[in-house]
């Protein structure tokens, strides 16, 4: 990362952005750079800003853009020279950006003091704690085992420990759960040409190849099939990976992390989940707390408002929030937070009517955050006489997500 961002001190005759979703993190190796052109077009985006302006899989990973594909205004006159400023994206999302350089100026990137990494989930002491703790062991390559409700965070905790490591190491993610036991042995491990029928001509390297070098996330390793529980012990115990339809074994270095919402010592005991494989994956383990256990809620809140046009809250909206019990935890407090900030306005104050999460009464109650997105789009959308584009604008959503979730509302 840190060679990577040299490269844009040594442009001139544009103009260098510095971006980040927490202001403490520009001027650090984390931040993402961003240099347009006189014209306003993207000339070059390092991997940081790529992930947070979503441009990673798109061609040339932004180059030749205008900003107008992603930002509401000019964010070289939103942004600010002495201090960073909130730019506001199209999605309806924040950033803060910060000026380094104007046309004809070298930018003063400054690489050369220490970063310290922090939680990436606020400021909670214990959670900080955690986390310095298996940033020492990550780093070191023990494996690291994350335990936490779901929506506590667990694969933005991940993806911190990585890009504290090695921000420009491959990071792969597998949801264990999420595939189909079909398919997930082909997934993780690949397969040579003609393994089965409609496999790829010349093969395909699996997820876990994928990882060589970098991170791999096992999320949801509770719910990984019997099976491949013994095949993945292997390939951990031997750094080696294979093919199906291969016999050679390939080398493996990746670091691992896993993370379960499950008891795994309950699932050993009921011959769900291999004891060995348990010992491997369990270097050093971290509890994510659930946000009804946090001590920085205020702070979270204040946070995640700053990312979805700075709105402030009024005491009672922070009162109803508070008495919540927040099931899906930090997941679900966003969710909620943006589509308050929606119906209040940019910088607006947000107040109890604009929460349709939960309710006035003396024992709040979570209601179904679908059922109140819907109902909250339907109200904008009648507002607005069916006006596709301003009910979109209105919500801080693109047109194609407003009509994914009209779709959705006509299933229910």
């Amino acid at each position: 990362m840190a060679t990577e961002n040299r490269l844009y001190a040594n442009l001139t005759n544009c103009q260098i952005l510095s971006l980040q979703h927490d202001p403490r993190m520009i001027g650090t190796p984390l931040q993402g750079l961003l240099a347009l052109d006189d014209q306003g077009r993207i000339l070059a985006a390092n991997g940081m800003a790529q992930r947070l302006l979503g441009l990673e899989d798109t061609p040339g990973n932004g180059r030749g853009q205008h900003w107008e594909r992603l930002f509401e205004q000019d964010p070289a006159t939103r942004s600010q020279r002495r201090s960073p400023g909130l730019v506001k994206l199209n999605d309806g999302s924040c950033l803060y950006a910060h000026m380094l350089s104007t046309q004809g100026e070298r930018p003063r990137i400054n690489l050369a003091k220490e970063y310290t990494p922090q939680s990436p989930l606020g400021c909670d002491s214990a959670l900080s704690q955690q986390f310095d703790t298996a940033y020492k062991a990550f780093k070191a390559s023990i494996p690291v085992l994350l335990h936490g409700e779901t929506g506590t965070g667990k694969e933005v905790f991940a993806r911190a420990l990585h890009e504290a490591w090695n921000i420009d190491a491959p990071f792969v993610a597998i949801n264990c759960s999420a595939i189909p036991e079909s398919l997930i042995e082909a997934e993780l491990f690949g397969y040579t040409d003609g393994t089965f029928t409609g496999a790829r001509k010349g093969g395909a390297k699996g997820r876990i190849e994928e990882a060589h070098g970098g991170t791999l996330l096992l999320d949801e390793i509770g719910d990984m099939p019997a099976a491949l529980q013994t095949r993945l012990l292997r390939v951990l115990q031997e750094r080696r990976v294979t093919r199906l339809g291969s016999s050679e074994s390939l080398p493996l270095d990746v670091r691992i992390i896993s993370a379960t919402h499950c008891d795994l010592p309950k699932l050993i005991s009921e011959r769900n989940f291999r004891e060995d494989l348990y010992y491997r994956l369990n270097g050093v383990q971290v509890h994510l707390p659930a946000l009804r256990e946090r001590q920085d809620v205020n702070q979270l809140i204040e946070t995640l408002l700053r990312r979805y046009g700075g709105c402030h809250l009024h005491p009672g909206s922070l009162q109803l929030l508070r008495a919540q019990r927040w099931p899906g935890n930090i997941r679900q407090l966003e969710q909620a937070l943006r589509l308050a900030s929606a119906l209040a306005g940019e910088g607006e104050e947000i107040l109890p009517e604009h929460l349709p999460v939960v309710t006035s009464t003396n024992e709040p109650q979570v209601c179904s955050l679908k059922a109140a997105e819907q109902r909250t789009i339907q109200e904008i959308l009648h507002a607005n006489r069916g006006n596709i584009s301003a009910t979109a604008k209105a919500l801080g959503i693109s047109r194609t997500t407003l009509h994914k979730k009209l779709k959705e509302n006509s299933t229910l």
